[in-house]
């Protein structure tokens, strides 16, 4: 179409809380893997996870978008009642398991 008029360009950064690298730091010393599991794009979640300290390893797994970690651990289940989560249990009984334990330690 003609006459139309670009009136800004935006962009958004996320703003880091100055605790949270050494705390990642702190955790990866003590032998935690830390994971970012984001509903985000890949792309926005690599550059928060830099900052953050998440990955300096070049680990595959460090940052994974969400409906691809949840296609990994094969989903969730309620341990209470053994049906795929969400279930029927009232709230208070819930108990949410992940289906494919091996692969969420390898994760």
């Amino acid at each position: 179409k003609r006459g139309l008029t670009c009136l800004s360009v935006l962009g958004i950064r996320d703003i880091i809380r100055p605790e949270v690298p050494d705390a990642v730091n702190t955790c990866q010393k003590a032998g935690i893997k830390v994971r970012m599991v984001t509903g985000d794009n890949k792309v926005t979640a690599l550059a928060i996870a830099k900052q953050c300290n998440i990955i300096g390893t070049d680990h595959p797994d460090a940052v994974l978008e969400g409906p691809e970690f949840y296609e990994r651990i094969g989903g969730l289940y309620c341990d209470n009642c053994k049906q795929d989560s969400p279930c029927d249990c009232n709230e208070e009984d819930v108990v949410e398991k992940v289906k494919n334990n091996e692969e969420f330690k390898g994760i």
